[in-house]
């Protein structure tokens, strides 16, 4: 029988959490925080997980996507940013918004996201952009392409 009764509490920001979700296997909370930044708790082992530090203003919802994958935030800093879960890291930030973002969750397929904004608009953006991640590996690993001679000795000629 349910007795109403407090499960777990997560204590850790600076400032007051505006903004929660579950991931979907239901082992982790994220929080949003007017300290600028997002927690993820572990609700089995009832602890911290990790901090996701990047925004400049308050950040006012987060949200995983359905895979678990990622997490996609909104801030008073007018920006949408992408976390890699895994990671930690930052992987995407829109910018487009001319003023604060009140709102931004993954479409169920996760290709899109969808922000809501001071500025009035309603705003779909790509997940992820393949060109950017494209340019970030080849950038990242220094890519080039391959010579002819280097073809043949892989036999990809």
């Amino acid at each position: 029988m349910n007795t109403g009764e407090c499960l777990q509490v997560f204590k850790g920001h600076e400032s007051w959490p505006v903004s929660v979700s579950f991931s979907p296997d239901g082992r982790y909370v994220s929080s949003a925080g007017q300290d600028k930044v997002i927690k993820i708790w572990d609700t089995y082992s009832n602890s911290l997980f990790a901090t996701l530090k990047g925004h400049t203003a308050s950040v006012q919802t987060v949200s995983f996507s359905q895979d678990g994958h990622y997490v996609v935030s909104s801030s008073f800093d007018k920006t949408v940013k992408v976390w890699d879960f895994a990671s930690g890291e930052c992987v995407q930030t829109f910018n487009g918004h001319s003023e604060y973002v009140s709102s931004a969750f993954f479409s169920p397929n996760g290709n899109e996201i969808v922000s809501a904004s001071g500025d009035r608009t309603i705003k779909t953006w790509p997940f992820p952009n393949i060109q950017e991640l494209a340019d970030e590996i080849r950038d990242r690993f220094r890519l080039r392409p391959l010579s002819k001679e280097e073809r043949k000795k892989y036999y990809l000629e």
